[in-house]
């Protein structure tokens, strides 16, 4: 079935490109104190993709909606800030590169897995198909685990990650209003 390989054949590519490429990526470039911040940032967001295998090899039907969430995340986070990273040398290029191509693998994605939302309420078919490489997944990874301690494994870590996210939402808000008040709002303030 056409369906089956290209369910493959993007797990395959999500391994490839959000995986292993950025982890080549960051042990070359520990020592670029700017491209390694930009791959650190990059493993915070890409952690729901790992935790969206745990929810699928624990057959949760969140998994999809995580999966959709990974891909958005990472796509945006990817694309800020805008400005490319010195595209004059040869670490760079080869950053942007990866970068360019792995938002347009997610980009792709997000439209490519939207369907899948509908399979949070109900099993379809086509929706069984997407827990057949998780699940050679955890035969190579896990074997012999049970599939509710796997999913339960992915619930705690997605609650984990939401409790993370809320922190780092609230201290960039909390930098940028700080921010915003040092220049604008205190410049005031010792002017009058």
């Amino acid at each position: 079935m056409a369906y089956r390989t290209l369910v493959y054949l993007d797990f395959v590519l999500a391994v490839l490109l959000t995986v292993l490429a950025p982890l080549v990526l960051l042990i070359v470039n520990w020592p670029v104190t700017r491209i390694k911040k930009r791959l650190i940032g990059y493993w915070r967001v890409s952690a729901l993709l790992m935790i969206t295998v745990y929810l699928l090899m624990g057959q949760a039907p969140l998994g999809f909606v995580t999966g959709v969430l990974a891909r958005l995340l990472i796509a945006l986070r990817l694309v800020l800030p805008l400005e490319p990273s010195h595209p004059d040398t040869p670490r760079y290029q080869v950053f942007n590169l990866w970068r360019s191509i792995t938002i347009g693998y997610c980009v792709v994605g997000v439209v490519w897995t939207l369907p899948l939302l509908a399979c949070v309420g109900t099993q379809f078919g086509w929706c069984r198909l997407w827990f057949e490489p998780v699940g050679q997944f955890k035969q190579v990874f896990h074997p012999g685990v049970s599939t509710q301690l796997l999913g339960i494994v992915g619930y705690g870590a997605l609650v984990l990650y939401g409790v993370g996210l809320v922190v780092q939402v609230a201290r960039a808000y909390r930098a940028g209003t700080l921010y915003y008040l040092d220049n604008h709002h205190l410049g005031d303030i010792k002017n009058n």
